[in-house]
């Protein structure tokens, strides 16, 4: 199994809202080109016994809408349930914020599920609703 894909798998069963309309199933090739042009961050975060408990993956590129303004978009962010105790989550969080800007982005933007920790959490750190996204299956 490639790494992280069970941690991902975890992730996606806590809180995906759409596994009914497709599993899991990781577009490689788009992430290895992102890569490729420098535009994907992507932090792990190990136990001390070595085990992958955490991961924040995102992008970082202008703004369609504001091409002077580069980006850190969050893609996914996740800690295993037994780290979260730990402040694994903050410090993945602050030092993706760390290395976008080290990067050139000038904004980060994370995508949290309503009543959750991370939802609680980013107002703390200085974050506030820059928008609000609505879902709708088709």
């Amino acid at each position: 199994m490639e790494l992280g894909r069970e941690l991902f798998e975890e992730h996606a069963a806590e809180v995906s809202r759409t596994l009914h309309l497709a599993p899991v199933n990781f577009d490689r090739k788009r992430y290895e080109r992102l890569e490729e042009i420098g535009a994907l961050l992507v932090l792990a975060a190990w136990s001390h016994s070595g085990e992958l408990v955490g991961y924040s993956v995102n992008t970082i590129s202008p703004h369609l809408h504001y091409r002077d303004l580069i980006v850190a978009q969050n893609d996914v962010l996740f800690v295993r349930r037994n780290a979260r105790a730990s402040k694994i989550g903050l410090h993945l969080i602050q030092r993706t914020e760390e290395l976008a800007r080290e990067r050139g982005a000038r904004m980060c933007l994370w995508h949290a599920k309503e009543d959750t920790a991370l939802e609680r959490l980013l107002p703390r750190l200085g974050y506030d609703t820059h928008e609000i996204t609505f879902a709708k299956e088709l």
